[in-house]
């Protein structure tokens, strides 16, 4: 693995941010990232999002899917649709829907079902919804978090939307590997809550 930054002054402040963490609950270390994937969540997400976002590209929607999936996370105690994210180049990426969106766009090999290979299609960077999302499938909650997400990133730069997620969850994780619960958790205000609570539950 590549380590990103590590001599730097503010990575070794998110490493020690994350080994205090640990103490302060009876050195309980949690689930690297205890959530399923629900791929018909994921579908859905993207075309919530697509039809919210002006030019919705693979990059517009993985942060938009970011943002909202913590924002889910703090309020409701779980991500969206599961997806775990890696922490690439330009910020964190969901990974399975990362690869559905590759695998429509022939760059991959993911399973896809037919949700998926007939609601969307992917040219280049550019990705296009063919029909509104299913609002049966996507819960109020979810729905709440991806629209404020939409509306306060969507329509942002590639370089702003960038940095914006070059935080110290990004900054924890190895370059291309998961950014675990841990590590996410950094970027949460009721951390604390959350820790105890998957702490407990043990999942």
């Amino acid at each position: 693995m590549i380590k990103r930054k590590n001599s730097s002054w503010f990575a070794r402040v998110v490493h020690s941010m994350l080994g205090n963490m640990t103490e302060n609950t009876d050195s309980r270390r949690l689930p690297r990232w205890p959530f399923r994937l629900d791929t018909d969540k994921a579908v859905e997400s993207v075309l919530y999002i697509a039809g919210r976002v002006p030019n919705p590209t693979l990059h517009s929607i993985a942060k938009v899917l970011f943002h909202a999936d913590k924002a889910h996370l703090s309020r409701y105690g779980r991500p969206i649709s599961g997806d775990r994210y890696i922490a690439m180049k330009h910020g964190p990426v969901p990974s399975a829907t990362y690869d559905i969106l590759k695998t429509l766009k022939g760059d991959s090999e993911f399973p896809l079902t037919d949700r998926a290979r007939n609601s969307l299609s992917v040219d280049g960077y550019a990705v296009r919804a063919l029909r509104p999302a299913d609002e049966r499938v996507l819960s109020a909650s979810e729905m709440e978090c991806l629209a404020e997400s939409a509306h306060a990133h969507g329509a942002k730069s590639f370089k702003q939307r960038t940095a914006e997620s070059h935080g110290p969850a990004w900054l924890a994780a190895d370059e291309n590997d998961v950014i675990g619960l841990e590590s996410l958790l950094l970027e949460i205000d009721n951390r604390d809550e959350l820790r105890e609570h998957f702490a407990q539950d043990g999942t």
